[in-house]
């Protein structure tokens, strides 16, 4: 694996500019865990191409494992050592699904409001980012789903919710 190093365009995630690639890397490990930690840690030098542009909220592209397509790390800690290494950690970007915050999501009395009736994963994804998200947000995920199978979907909560919770595997979640 070559991971490379990418900066958002205008600091929007869903446009990604390449910067290079991190071809000094001495280790590469990539760390993850079902619903938790998912994060890639890199030891590079400083003669490496990137190494000046390897700071916190950069992004990196790397293939975690030889079967998955490459995926979207944002760093998230760097540590230069005295012996010009290069030592980062970043984090999966799914983990900004934990920054982003619901609001309107509440129980009602009759527990028919935040319903969804009859609809799909991708139906309720529609309508949880267009009805329950601050107004002038702009996405920065998308969802897909082949499972076409319809049912209700509950919305309800007592409070804001992260959309990591949402889309987790927890009981309610997606």
């Amino acid at each position: 694996m070559i991971p490379k190093l990418h900066i958002a365009v205008n600091d929007d995630i869903t446009s990604m500019r390449c910067i290079g690639r991190i071809d000094r890397a001495r280790e590469c490990i990539c760390k993850r865990t079902i619903n938790g930690e998912y994060t890639l840690e890199i030891t590079t030098d400083i003669a490496d191409f990137t190494a000046l542009n390897i700071t916190t909220l950069k992004f990196i592209s790397a293939k975690p494992n030889p079967f998955d397509d490459e995926q979207y790390f944002i760093i998230s800690k760097v540590e230069r050592t005295i012996d010009g290494l290069i030592k980062f950690t970043a984090e999966h970007i799914a983990f900004l699904c934990n920054q982003i915050i619901t609001h309107n999501l509440t129980i009602y009395a009759d527990e028919k409001e935040n319903l969804i009736e009859n609809t799909t994963a991708a139906g309720a994804w529609y309508v949880l980012i267009n009805s329950y998200l601050p107004n002038g947000f702009k996405m920065p995920f998308s969802f897909s789903s082949q499972v076409n199978t319809r049912a209700d979907f509950w919305l309800g909560t007592a409070k804001a919710e992260t959309f990591g919770n949402i889309m987790s595997n927890n009981e309610g979640g997606f």
